[in-house]
């Protein structure tokens, strides 16, 4: 790959997972030549690639900033019941723990936060299951966390969650762990849908981040180029 190349596909690479968001300047050629130690040459061709495919923009006198983009944009509604395509008849608690130094909590956040890891399996007709769903909530509670929620049947996890303000999505399909396996009662050659959400206040701390498994041929997702009425 030829190194305007690079600078190219780093760029696109960080507006598409949301390191760089519209309206955020780039850095000038200048502090370009140094990062990617090419020259300005180099840097203003990767700049014009960049601003003929709709990435960025240019204004006069003030640089380069991320262009506003409705191409190759998806909304996609998710949510762990809705995109199961069987009933869930009942959904059954597997435990409600607490734990300690949980490994998604960055630097910028308290260590010492609990965190309550909620565990449930969605069954559907002759109690079969097709969903295993692991919550973890960092929280801010008092008193014994754990049966106040074991007690509230989730409902107030639900209230918690109508305070999020950002959130990121992703999918996959892996290979059962053990656990997911012995949940969902499946062998390791079952293909399983992997849906991991994390949830983020007004500050940009991680409050919640989830995690759903589900046997494969009972999810369906869809998404629109627009939003419809």
């Amino acid at each position: 790959m030829k190194e305007y190349e690079n600078i190219v596909e780093d760029i696109k690479k960080k507006i598409i997972n949301g390191t760089l968001v519209a309206g955020d300047k780039l850095p000038s050629i200048k502090d370009m030549t140094k990062i990617y130690q090419v020259s300005s040459i180099t840097v203003r061709n990767s700049l014009s690639i960049l601003t003929n495919e709709g990435y960025i923009y240019t204004k006069e006198r003030s640089g380069c900033f991320v262009k506003k983009s409705e191409n190759d944009k998806f909304f996609l509604n998710f949510n762990e019941f809705t995109n199961i395509k069987d009933p869930i008849l009942s959904i059954k608690t597997m435990g409600v723990s607490q734990i300690f130094d949980f490994n998604e909590i960055n630097n910028n956040q308290n260590k010492n936060l609990q965190t309550i890891k909620l565990r449930r399996i969605f069954n559907s007709y002759l109690d079969a299951p097709i969903a295993y769903d692991v919550k973890y909530l960092i929280h801010h509670f008092k008193g014994n966390v754990t049966k106040f929620f074991l007690n509230n049947t989730f409902e107030q996890l639900n209230k918690y969650l109508e305070k999020e303000l950002a959130k990121t999505l992703e999918i996959r399909i892996i290979t059962p762990t053990q656990e997911i396996m012995n949940a969902l009662k499946v062998s390791d050659d079952i293909p399983v849908f992997y849906f991991k959400q994390k949830y983020f206040n007004a500050n940009k701390q991680l409050i919640l981040v989830g995690k759903t498994y589900a046997i494969a041929d009972s999810v369906q997702i869809t998404a629109s180029s627009k939003l419809l009425d």
